[in-house]
Order: structure tokens, then C-alpha cells, then sequence
């Protein structure tokens, strides 16, 4: 799918860019999407990314990572 290529693209390069705008599809969809990616880039653990267990991957998952902002 064309996200993943544009997810693994941007993961490559380490980098965030300033906003990331996702449209298209139904809104959980889209919220899974940029929190797996999320998650893959934040993650902590040097085996296994995105690991779930760090409090990297937790505080994503409950909407709670202080440096993202999702806007509706």
C-alpha cells in the first residue's frame, strides 16, 4: 500500500516532518495507521519495533505521548 511506502520512506531518513495530514478512508483506519507508525518511530526497544511494551509505545496507545496531537 502506498502509506507503508511513504511510512517506511520517512523511517528511513529518521526524521518527522512537521505535520503529517492523513485522509481518506474510515477514521479508525486512519488512527491505526499513523499510531503503528508512531509507535515504530518513537519505540524504545532495539529488537523488535513497534515493541508495545515501552513507555513509548504505551503512551501512544493511550493517546497520551506528549509530543503528538491529533486533530480531527
Amino acid at each position: 500500500m502506498l502509506y507503508q511506502r511513504i511510512l517506511a520512506a520517512l523511517e528511513r531518513v529518521k526524521a518527522l516532518p512537521p505535520t503529517i495530514v492523513i485522509y481518506g478512508g474510515d477514521k479508525s483506519n486512519r488512527f491505526l495507521i499513523i499510531k503503528e507508525w508512531l509507535q515504530r518511530f518513537f519505540c524504545l526497544s532495539d529488537i523488535k519495533k513497534p515493541c508495545g511494551n515501552c513507555r513509548a509505545c504505551k503512551l501512544i496507545d493511550a493517546d497520551a505521548f506528549p509530543d503528538i496531537m491529533y486533530i480531527e
